[in-house]
């Protein structure tokens, strides 16, 4: 395999997260559809300015919420980290 090395500026205050894909591919929502990539950088973007606890709420009702009555279907990892 052919891999490429990316450098990426960051500064104080900076938030970097990893996520397993369990939480985007979850099914939910009124269509019953899976959560998507997209909708979990938007997340993101929308609370790295929250204190860390706050995030980690948000991350667990919306992902509750979406989820609804259906089962989990995947192993949820995200990990936030505050530089």
């Amino acid at each position: 395999k052919f891999y490429t090395s990316d450098h990426i500026r960051l500064s104080t205050g900076d938030m970097i997260y990893l996520a397993s894909d369990g939480y985007y591919a979850q099914f939910g929502g009124r269509k019953n559809k899976k959560f998507m990539r997209s909708s979990l950088i938007n997340l993101f973007k929308t609370m790295f300015d929250q204190h860390i606890s706050e995030q980690r709420y948000i991350l667990e009702k919306v992902f509750k919420e979406w989820k609804g009555r259906n089962p989990q279907t995947d192993d949820v990892l995200v990990i936030g980290v505050r530089l």
